[in-house]
């Protein structure tokens, strides 16, 4: 038993009760102006700290809980106005997330997405699958994008790099925010698409801005628990599944937005 199964048991209701909706609420949220350069870490020549960001207040059980509460793959309500199969799963905080498996999706997708942003930053993620074979470099499978609200995940196996998504990682009005990229993500972005982190408009990388407010050697994971207290159960035999499938399961989506949407949320926290 992952880590997944554990928290879906512990957080499984009793068969004979009937599960309720989970609410939606509105999103509350709190404005942080950009902060001064006097501040402990704060260095303006990095490009972190020279803009607002609005921090979103979220309750990640029950995010957590209203995405392991689906069975099987998910079967998601369709977006409107209605691209067909385009997918968008309403969570509760005012939080979403969208797949998109055919490039006639993708602009309303990202059109979707752009709406969503109340700040400038984005965090992006890449899911690809294993490479077994010594020498082998499979594909980007997966590129996961999201705003404080909004999670998209573009099925790169399916859509591979289209105009209107390149163009949307140019931008330099939009902040791209990854984490640790100069390891296997900028390899894997560049065999697959012949892009990297210089191609993109404007891109920080979580790792250095954490570490340069004292974060020192912390991963994802542990920052969320330091800084969002949620303990992300992010498994490894999900990291190792096929990307590639059909179909993406229902742990595979849970784990490419919290992926996404993590980064985003802690950066807005510690700025």
């Amino acid at each position: 038993m992952d880590a997944w199964d554990s928290l879906l048991q512990s957080t499984a209701e009793p068969a004979a009760q009937s599960r309720q909706p989970v609410p939606t609420a509105p999103l509350e949220v709190l404005c942080i102006p950009a902060c001064l350069s006097d501040q402990p870490g704060c260095d303006p020549k990095g490009g972190w700290c020279d803009f607002d960001v609005v921090h979103a207040i979220v309750d990640w059980p029950c995010i957590l809980q209203c995405l392991l509460d689906e069975t099987g793959r998910f079967a998601l309500p369709r977006a409107k106005p209605s691209t067909p199969g385009l997918c968008q799963l309403p969570l509760p905080c005012g939080l979403s997330v969208m797949t998109v498996d055919s490039k006639g999706q993708l602009p309303e997708a990202l059109q979707v997405l752009r709406g969503s942003m109340q700040d400038c930053v984005v965090g992006i993620d890449l899911e690809w699958c294993p490479d077994f074979v010594k020498g082998a470099c499979s594909q980007v499978a997966l590129l996961q994008l999201a705003s404080a609200t909004c999670c998209l995940l573009v099925r790169t196996s399916h859509v591979g790099m289209p105009p209107e998504l390149l163009a949307f990682l140019r931008d330099p009005t939009i902040c791209l925010l990854g984490f640790g990229w100069g390891g296997n993500d900028e390899k894997k972005m560049q065999h697959s698409f012949g892009i990297g982190k210089a191609t993109f408009g404007y891109f920080l990388d979580l790792k250095t801005v954490s570490e340069a407010l004292g974060y020192y050697q912390y991963g994802v994971n542990t920052l969320a628990s330091q800084l969002l207290s949620l303990r992300s159960p992010m498994g490894k035999q999900v990291t190792m599944s096929n990307w590639e499938a059909k179909w993406l399961s229902r742990r595979q989506v849970c784990y490419a937005a919290l992926d996404a949407f993590l980064p985003g949320h802690i950066f807005r926290r510690a700025a």
